[in-house]
């Protein structure tokens, strides 16, 4: 019986411990910064539904840098976008 309450009470400190360091312990607030490799960003790459995706346009207008894709071979419609990303590289779909 002894022994439970010393195992009870050393996970009762561990338990007090974390949660004191947890509530209390500084926080470093740091800017989320996009994954990049050798220069390309992942999650500013553009796809449709054709297969194949080109780019049409690409324009800087008010702050951002617009483009919009295009199907090379489809002759009625498409899945294809109006994007922007703005200065922190904020990807938008239109």
């Amino acid at each position: 019986m002894l022994a439970l309450r010393s195992i009870h009470a050393v996970v009762a400190a561990a338990l007090a411990t974390f949660a004191a360091t947890a509530l209390f312990a500084p926080r470093v607030a740091r800017a989320e910064q996009p994954v990049q490799v050798s220069g390309v960003y992942p999650h500013l790459a553009s796809f449709n539904g054709g297969g194949e995706c080109g780019i049409g346009a690409v324009v800087p207008w008010a702050g951002r840098l617009w483009w919009i894709t295009y199907p090379p071979h489809a002759r009625r419609g498409s899945a294809d976008k109006l994007y922007s990303i703005d200065e922190s590289l904020k990807l938008t779909t239109h």
